[in-house]
């Protein structure tokens, strides 16, 4: 149902490496010794901060130490722990229990239970100590859920970033966001969209400022149609743009393209203008290369120098700014069929094309294999 999606700002500033390769804006990468675990440095300041702040405190992070096997133990116990918390939310929900079955002292108002009278009072009448004692069992209901929920996504985001070898963030998260990040994510009770608020943590705690307020709203809101909608549209989204063919048709319907224009997800839906053009990365004393990516494919264009007709643009529609922070939260694979017709087009202009998987790389490099010609 989610999203997974490239960022285009490489596109004019690559040099050619090595073959099924390009490095990105000539930069040099320092490789650091990393000691322990793949994820240890993240994980350890991904507690810290959410502690901090008094979020998840279901899990009680303070009292974890990862080490060793001791960290499989607290995994389970952790995990045992949110599944018996959701099932006896659910019995009191359903009657089966009552939160005085529980160690939960709260003084808020106790009172002697009453046998009912045999007399029913006719005139309408509020019994305030009733509505209390509801309120309440509504409240700490309420919270519990919503700790539940957040908890669900926490252990969501720690898994995303147990696997990162990467270094801890030197910049911190924006508290507004986080808090923000905390009131939308105990609202959520399905597991997918528990996932995705988990990705989407663990994405701004390593990036801050990936992902904006706005993004956070627009999830908030977002239906089950209108996440179809977005992730049928990520299968043709190629370097932050979905091709025109030369007939103006785009692989969506003109409905759906317009609804997701509405949505400030497309950019240039209604208008035929928008242009890109393929950057000339070096590839030989004489010849260019340009790679389109499209989530888990790209598109290999290669051409010589001597051509008297480069530039070669294709029209457009763009992927908005929000729209590419939605896409950098879920999985897609790329629409072969559309790559194609992509391919014939710049081979129709003298290129020569290839199809190809693309790889796992570190930022700012790109990298592919099994190239197929078209």
């Amino acid at each position: 149902m989610f999203f997974l999606g490239g960022i285009n700002c490489w596109r004019h500033f690559a040099t050619a490496s090595r073959p099924g390769e390009l490095r990105l804006e000539s930069s040099i990468f320092e490789e650091s010794l990393k000691m322990g675990l793949p994820g240890e440095q993240l994980l350890e300041k991904f507690w810290v901060t959410i502690s901090e702040k008094g979020i998840g405190s279901l899990l009680k992070p303070g009292q974890m130490r990862r080490e060793g096997l001791v960290n499989l133990e607290l995994e389970r116990a952790k995990l045992l722990t949110l599944a018996q918390t959701e099932r006896d939310v659910e019995d009191i929900k359903h009657g089966r229990k009552d939160i005085s079955d529980f160690s939960i002292e709260l003084e808020f108002s106790k009172r002697p239970k009453v046998a009912q009278a045999n007399s029913i009072r006719r005139e309408p009448v509020v019994n305030v100590l009733e509505a209390l004692e509801v309120g309440r069992t509504n409240l700490v209901n309420d919270a519990v859920r919503r700790e539940i929920n957040t908890a669900s996504s926490i252990v969501y985001a720690e898994e995303a970033l147990c696997v990162d070898d990467s270094s801890a963030p030197v910049a911190d998260m924006n508290d507004d966001w986080l808090y923000r990040w905390n009131d939308y994510s105990g609202e959520v009770s399905e597991d997918d969209l528990q996932k995705l608020w988990g990705r989407l943590l663990a994405g701004e705690f390593k990036a801050p400022g990936t992902y904006s307020l706005r993004c956070l709203d627009f999830l908030r809101n977002l239906s089950r149609s209108e996440a179809d909608l977005i992730a049928k549209m990520a299968s043709y989204v190629v370097n932050g743009f979905i091709w025109r063919e030369p007939n103006n048709n785009l692989p969506l319907s003109f409905g759906e393209a317009m609804q997701l224009h509405e949505m400030g997800i497309l950019l240039g839906v209604e208008s035929v203008g928008l242009n890109f053009t393929l950057a000339k990365n070096p590839d030989g004393p004489n010849s260019w290369i340009c790679v389109l990516t499209s989530n888990d494919r790209c598109v290999v264009v290669r051409g010589d120098n001597d051509r008297t007709d480069y530039p070669i643009q294709i029209n457009t529609v763009y992927v908005s700014k929000l729209g590419m922070q939605i896409l950098g939260l879920g999985d897609f694979k790329a629409d072969d069929e559309y790559l194609k017709k992509l391919g014939v087009y710049f081979a129709s202009q003298g290129c020569r094309v290839a199809l190809a998987d693309s790889l796992p790389t570190e930022p700012h490099l790109l990298r592919w294999g099994a190239e197929v010609a078209i």
